[in-house]
C-alpha cells in the first residue's frame, strides 16, 4: 500500500515538473521579448515625434519589411484622409479630372516616405525576430516643405510664362504651359494638406496656382478668343465654280491691354453637306484665307459654308470652348451649270466604261453636268497594274495596284487646266482577277472635294 502511494507521489511530482517546464519556458521567452514589441512604445522614439511600426517574423529581413509597411500604412491612411477632404472641395466637373491624379500622387507620396523609414532596433528571441521602424516627423516635414516650394516655383514659372505668351497671341504654347501646370497641381494638394495637418504653420499654394483656378483660367482665356468674318460673304457664282473673292476670317484674343492676333490657329470650312472644303491656318495677323466654290445647299440657287476652328488638331482641353466659335458664309448660285465630258482609256487605248461611270457620278455630286460634247474634258489614263506575289495565311496571293491620272483639258485652247492622280490596290488568289478588280474600282478613288476643286479652278483659269 505504501509502495503504491509512493508511486502516486512520484507521478504527481513528475507531472508538475513537466508542466512547470512547459509553462515556465513560455514565460521565460515572453519575458525576453523586447518591451517595445509588446506595448508598441520605444523610450527613445516617442510617437509625438516619430511614426513607428513593429514587425515580427522568423527572418530579420521579413520583420524589418513588416515594420516599414506598418509605418507606411499609417501615413497612407492620413494622406488619403486629407486628400478625400480636398476632392470634396472641388467643383463637380473638376473632381473627375483630379481624382485619378490624386490617387497616383498619394501613392507616389507614400512610396517616397518609405525611403526615409529606418529600422532603429531589432532583437532575436528564440526563432523569432522583432524589428522597430521609425520615420522622423520633423525630418519628413522638412523634406515635404522643400518639395512644396519646388512645385510652387515650377507652377509660378509656367503661369507667368503663359501670361507673357498670351500677350503676344501665342495661345498654343500658353495653353500648353497652363495644361502642364494643371498636371502639377494634383501633386501639391495631398502634400500641402498632409503637411498642414502636421506642421505648426500652414503652407498655402497661391490661389491663382491652385488646380480649380488654373482650369477656370484656361476656360476664361479660351472664351476670349474671337473669330470674325472680315470679307467674302454674300457672293454670287455659277454652280460649282469658285466664288469670285476669297473668304477671309480673323482670329484674335482679347487681353487687358487690347486684342492681339492669334497665329497658326487651324481653321476649316465645311459645306452644308458636311463635306470639308478647306483646311488652313491663320497667319501672323490672325487672318485665314479660304477659297470656296458655289456648291448648292438645301436650295439649288443658294448655299453656305461653316467656318470654324479645326478642333481635331487641338489639345483636348481647348475643344469645349473653341467648338463654339464659328462664322457662316452665305452665297448665291446663278447661271448655267458647267458641263464636262469624261473619257478614260487603258494603256492600249480602250475606253474603260466602269471607270468613266464612277467619275461621272462624282462630277455630278460636285454640282456639275455631264455633256459628251463639252469642250471641257476630263481625260484619264489607267496605268497597267503593278502586281506582286504575297503570302496571306500560308496561301499564295496577288496584290495588284492600278493608277489613274485625270487631266482637265480645254479642247478649245488645248490647255491643261489641272490634274489629279489616284490609285487602288486589290488582293486576290488569281493574278488576273486582282488586276481587273483594281482597274474597275480605281474610279471610285476620285474624291468629290478634290475633283470639285480642280474643276472649279479649271473654269476660272
Amino acid at each position: 500500500m505504501i509502495r503504491k502511494f509512493t508511486h502516486l507521489i512520484l507521478l504527481v511530482i513528475l507531472a508538475n515538473f513537466i508542466w512547470s517546464c512547459a509553462g515556465g519556458g513560455s514565460a521565460s521567452q515572453s519575458s525576453k521579448t523586447p518591451s517595445w514589441a509588446r506595448n508598441a512604445v520605444h523610450p527613445q522614439y516617442p510617437k509625438a515625434l516619430f511614426w513607428t511600426g513593429i514587425g515580427s517574423a522568423t527572418d530579420l529581413t521579413e520583420a524589418a519589411d513588416e515594420a516599414r509597411a506598418e509605418v507606411a500604412a499609417q501615413i497612407q491612411v492620413q494622406i488619403k484622409s486629407v486628400t478625400t477632404s480636398t476632392e470634396s472641395e472641388l467643383m463637380e466637373e473638376d473632381r473627375a479630372f483630379y481624382k485619378s491624379a490624386f490617387e497616383s500622387s498619394v501613392q507616389a507620396l507614400v512610396d517616397a516616405s518609405i525611403q526615409g523609414i529606418e529600422i532603429v532596433d531589432s532583437k532575436q528571441v528564440g526563432n523569432d525576430y522583432y524589428a522597430f521602424a521609425v520615420l522622423n516627423k520633423s525630418t519628413y516635414l522638412g523634406g515635404l516643405e522643400r518639395e512644396l516650394q519646388d512645385y510652387t516655383d515650377q507652377l509660378s514659372t509656367l503661369y507667368s510664362d503663359a501670361e507673357q505668351m498670351l500677350d503676344k497671341g501665342d495661345i498654343f504654347p500658353a495653353i500648353g504651359n497652363l495644361a502642364d501646370a494643371m498636371e502639377l497641381a494634383p501633386q501639391v494638394y495631398p502634400r500641402q494638406n498632409f503637411y498642414n495637418a502636421l506642421a505648426e504653420f500652414n503652407f498655402n499654394l497661391p490661389q491663382h496656382l491652385q488646380g480649380a483656378a488654373l482650369i477656370s483660367h484656361v476656360r476664361s482665356v479660351l472664351s476670349d478668343v474671337n473669330l470674325t468674318l472680315e470679307s467674302g460673304g454674300n457672293q454670287t457664282a455659277k454652280p460649282g465654280q469658285r466664288l469670285p473673292q476669297p473668304v477671309v476670317v480673323k482670329c484674335r484674343l482679347s487681353r487687358p491691354g487690347g486684342s492681339v492676333p492669334i497665329a497658326n490657329l487651324p481653321i476649316k470650312a465645311t459645306y452644308e453637306s458636311g463635306e470639308t472644303s478647306a483646311k488652313v491656318s491663320t497667319d501672323e495677323r490672325g487672318l485665314a484665307t479660304i477659297r470656296l466654290s458655289a456648291i448648292p445647299g438645301e436650295r439649288p440657287d443658294a448655299g453656305s459654308a461653316r467656318i470654324s476652328v479645326n478642333i481635331g488638331r487641338m489639345p483636348e482641353i481647348m475643344g469645349p470652348e473653341l467648338r463654339k466659335l464659328e462664322q457662316v458664309v452665305n452665297y448665291k448660285i446663278a447661271g448655267e451649270v458647267a458641263a464636262f465630258a469624261v473619257v478614260v482609256k487603258s494603256a492600249d487605248g480602250k475606253r474603260l466604261s466602269r471607270v468613266e461611270d464612277a467619275i461621272e457620278k462624282t462630277v455630278l455630286a460636285a454640282g456639275f453636268r455631264i455633256d459628251p460634247a463639252s469642250k471641257m474634258v476630263l481625260e484619264g489614263q489607267v496605268i497597267d497594274a503593278d502586281t506582286r506575289e504575297i503570302e496571306l495565311g500560308g496561301v499564295i496571293t496577288y496584290q495588284a495596284e492600278v493608277s489613274l491620272r485625270l487631266v482637265v483639258m480645254d479642247k478649245s485652247s488645248g490647255s491643261n487646266k489641272g490634274s489629279i492622280k489616284v490609285s487602288k490596290k486589290m488582293v486576290h488568289k488569281n493574278k488576273n482577277t486582282a488586276s481587273e478588280k483594281a482597274r474597275d474600282q480605281v474610279g471610285n478613288m476620285v474624291k468629290r472635294r478634290a475633283l470639285a476643286q480642280i474643276l472649279a479652278d479649271a473654269l476660272t483659269k
